[in-house]
């Protein structure tokens, strides 16, 4: 019967009918049908009702501890789905939530690592970024696209030389990375900028003979 509404777009109908197969699942005491969750929060997400499709996403993602090997896989991307839902309602610390408990029942997950890290760069949250975006490169250590997030965190929270190595890192494995190459100079004139202030800095106008002779 859900699948005849959803078949109709009639996708609300549909949601209900599949989330009462989900609670006659829970109720009977029988295996918890997950894809029935699932598909209620698909349903959900088509008719519009973004939060009530958050929260079935978030339920899956808060307990793919639970779940077997074959169905972590499948429902992983639930907490991806629940952020996304979150962040078009500009609730992205909903969205941050789900993801950090997602990663106790999937902690290697790359597919939660990358959002999280995507959402902390948004918000320019670039401590919050740092540990994430690490772990992800323990995973993935060959992922340029991580070694570029990381670079970017470490330097925008003021870290200068991790910074340059994750940009040296990214020019390794992509020599011709202008991305790299541009902010790695950039890194380095801005350290020549304020050194060059400082010197002048040292150096004061209209000084008396014996501030000159201090320097």
């Amino acid at each position: 019967q859900g699948i005849e509404a959803y078949n109709r777009r009639d996708y609300r109908m549909a949601g209900e009918i599949f989330d009462d197969v989900w609670t006659k699942s829970k109720r009977d005491g029988k295996k918890e049908d997950f894809a029935a969750m699932f598909n209620s929060a698909l349903c959900s997400e088509k008719a519009g009702q973004l939060l009530i499709a958050a929260e079935c996403y978030a339920y899956l993602s808060r307990n793919l501890h639970r779940m077997s090997r074959e169905e972590k896989v499948i429902y992983e991307a639930s907490a991806v789905f629940a952020a996304s839902c979150y962040r078009d309602r500009n609730m992205p610390e909903k969205a941050i939530d789900v993801l950090t408990e997602a990663r106790y029942g999937q902690p290697e997950s790359m597919t939660i690592l990358i959002e999280l890290i995507n959402i902390y760069l948004a918000q320019e949250a670039w401590q919050s970024a740092i540990p994430i975006a690490s772990a992800a490169l323990d995973i993935d250590p060959l992922n340029i696209q991580i070694v570029q997030a990381l670079a970017a965190a470490l330097d925008n929270a003021g870290m200068t030389e991790k910074s340059r190595e994750m940009y040296m890192r990214c020019l390794t494995m992509n020599p011709n990375s202008f991305w790299a190459f541009y902010n790695l100079g950039s890194s380095f004139f801005n350290e020549g900028v304020n050194l060059a202030n400082k010197a002048n800095d040292l150096w004061k106008p209209r000084m008396t003979a014996y501030e000159n002779s201090r320097q």
